[in-house]
């Protein structure tokens, strides 16, 4: 891997190294998360670290993708949330409770958090404020990392990246490390809001790194943004802009950003029989997804009509495990960004020290504060620096005084 990233602010900072890296760890921790005593461990990551989430905009899965995250590495995380308001006849989100409110610079309001925390994870309506928020703490020379968790419908989410190409290799039967390479026989298809999708605009390039081919297929009176086309043109990606829906391996689906005015727009909407129709094996959706948009039927168990047609239980649906698979990637994120040393074995060994009530002194058997005693003596033998007594095994044998 190259070098350690002191700020996750787009997805063109991930090379091949890093996605290895830290998928690595990512499945490492889902592991660990399936039992009592890996959660357990994994609270020892990040113990004494205090994270906040400064959130502009309105959010449930990043939020709180991010706040399980940091609270299951054992960290403090904290929360500030904005509201939308109508200004000027514009729709604004403002931070109500913030210094912004009596007419604070931006600049000084950043340089306030950083003093009290360790991460900021930000969500703006601004796209490049997080970035600016970054370079102001850097010249300022302040130990603290940054997180865009989202900003604006020009710019990107990169977290959102991490856990999409997880996603798609747990869909598709990949282990990224050793795998990677078979993407190119993949095709992706991004569906509706292209323009405003800056989930699109993060991942698509991510995509293109790695060989696959991209199809885009904006809804009617959307388009794929100059700025992407020109980047996609100018590393010699395989694209194709189509205007109806194509066969693809996977489909990104999207809902229309209506927060910034696309509230009339009517894109595609995907069921079984279309999933079908064009070949596909994932689907995949950022959520969230959208009543009155429709692009993904919702399962009700009341409703027998929905069965035959929403993707929720097939397997092919991928939105859900995109949830699921966030949070770890977000925890090995958190990890690389705060502890990035930390080796995992390590930290069980030296968890399981920490554990030692005390030791045989007759078979060397161990004593654990939660466990009890072993049922055979350790490789390490002797170790001095706990107490040694005589094990309830050796204490009928116990020399008598």
């Amino acid at each position: 891997m190259g070098e350690r990233l002191e700020h996750i602010l787009s997805s063109r900072q991930f090379d091949l190294g890093f996605l290895i890296h830290l998928f690595r760890d990512a499945m490492l921790i889902m592991e660990l998360l399936k039992t009592r005593d890996g959660r357990e461990l994994l609270t020892h990551v990040l113990p004494g670290y205090v994270i906040c989430e400064i959130f502009w905009q309105e959010s449930s899965r990043t939020l709180h993708s991010f706040a399980s995250a940091g609270a299951r590495l054992g960290a403090s995380v904290f929360h500030e949330r904005g509201i939308k308001k109508k200004k000027n006849g514009k729709t604004v989100w403002e931070l109500v409770f913030s210094s912004a409110m009596k007419d604070a610079y931006f600049e000084d309001e950043v340089r306030a958090w950083a003093s009290c925390y360790d991460a900021l994870i930000l969500r703006t309506a601004e796209s490049g404020l997080v970035a600016r928020a970054a370079d102001i703490c850097d010249e300022f020379g302040y130990d603290v990392h940054f997180i865009n968790a989202g900003d604006g419908p020009d710019g990107e989410h990169p977290t959102q990246t991490l856990g999409d190409i997880a996603s798609m290799a747990f869909g598709l039967g990949l282990d990224f490390e050793r795998d990677f390479s078979k993407f190119k026989n993949y095709s992706i298809a991004f569906l509706n809001d292209i323009e405003r999708g800056r989930t699109i605009h993060s991942l698509a390039p991510v995509c293109g790194d790695l060989g696959m081919t991209l199809k885009f297929i904006p809804s009617h009176g959307n388009h794929v943004p100059r700025n992407l086309l020109d980047e996609l043109e100018r590393k010699k990606y395989k694209f194709e802009i189509h205007s109806s829906l194509t066969e693809a391996d996977i489909f990104y689906v999207t809902r229309h950003q209506a927060e910034y005015g696309n509230e009339n727009l009517q894109g595609f909407s995907i069921d079984k029989k279309t999933a079908d129709k064009y070949g596909v094996k994932l689907v995949m959706h950022p959520f969230p997804r959208t009543k009155k948009g429709n692009e993904l039927p919702i399962w009700r168990k009341n409703d027998l009509d929905s069965h035959g047609v929403s993707m929720d239980k097939d397997p092919r649906a991928m939105y859900f495990k995109q949830m699921e698979l966030g949070v770890s990637v977000r925890m090995a994120l958190l990890k690389h960004l705060l502890n990035p040393n930390l080796d995992f074995k390590k930290l069980r060994e030296e968890k399981l020290i920490r554990g030692l009530k005390s030791q045989c002194i007759c078979c060397n058997r161990m004593e654990y504060q939660e466990l009890g005693w072993t049922e055979n003596s350790p490789a390490c033998g002797y170790i001095q620096t706990i107490p040694h007594i005589f094990c309830p095994r050796c204490e009928p044998n116990k020399p008598s005084v």
